[in-house]
């Protein structure tokens, strides 16, 4: 995520270069296919750890009671045990073993506000408009930056990320566009609809409480310059009627 952020904001506003109309068949699931499956730590690593991060913040009493809780439940035959071996089983069946139960408690059932304590966001460099032509400019290059980025996932040509020689998993890339967060009582849901017969082919804009969908962008990454500037007009005539405004 962070890799998409500075991507999108870092590259000079003479801009990016167009990316591959071409679609390179399956490269995506070939990748992910090759990645190992993540490992279930052993269990004394797990409880070793555990203990080490507590002991700072805790009590003398509280870290004697925990380490001897710690020692109960790692006892042959205990309940860490059987857990051990039920993680064991789990990770024998599934790609990653965490990611479902990292998405549900971390995520989805977090009911915390999302974008203080979860969600990502952008910081754009500041600039220094001299006019209101100046900032839809600006506008109009980050759509497109973004409108190329969404054509790099779209046709699997993104490249592939490393981290001490090691391929990572780039899944997430491929959910964060064309995707929406459903709100829930207790737990929300993610749609896609990027894989859908109708994706989405629009950019929604958000201006003064007001918001426009620039339509039918397609692959033509150039559309978001002409769109925007047509959105903002609009919005500017929308002053002189009181019941196009906010509340």
């Amino acid at each position: 995520m962070l890799a998409f952020a500075a991507r999108t904001v870092v590259k000079p506003l003479d801009f990016l270069k167009p990316s591959s109309l071409m679609k390179v068949s399956s490269r995506f699931k070939t990748h992910q296919n090759s990645l190992p499956r993540l490992p279930v730590p052993p269990l004394q690593q797990t409880l070793d750890r555990y203990l080490k991060a507590l002991q700072p913040i805790v009590s003398e009493e509280e870290w004697a009671q925990t380490k001897q809780l710690v020692e109960e439940f790692q006892t042959a035959g205990g309940v860490g045990e059987r857990l051990q071996k039920g993680l064991e089983r789990r990770a024998r069946k599934m790609e990653n073993w965490l990611s479902d139960w990292w998405l549900k408690t971390a995520y989805l059932q977090y009911r915390q506000p999302l974008v203080i304590y979860s969600s990502p966001g952008l910081l754009l460099p500041r600039q220094d408009f001299v006019d209101q032509q100046g900032q839809l400019r600006f506008a109009a290059k980050l759509i497109e930056g973004v409108l190329d980025f969404k054509a790099r996932i779209d046709n699997e040509t993104l490249p592939v990320e490393y981290l001490g020689g090691k391929p990572l998993c780039m899944n997430q890339y491929y959910q964060i566009l064309s995707s929406c967060r459903v709100p829930g009582p207790k737990q929300d849901s993610v749609t896609s609809f990027s894989k859908t017969k109708k994706p989405p082919m629009h950019v929604t804009v958000v201006h003064n409480y007001q918001r426009w969908d620039a339509p039918d962008l397609g692959s033509d990454l150039h559309a978001a310059g002409e769109d925007l500037e047509l959105i903002t007009a609009n919005q500017q005539r929308a002053r002189g009627h009181p019941h196009l405004q906010p509340p």
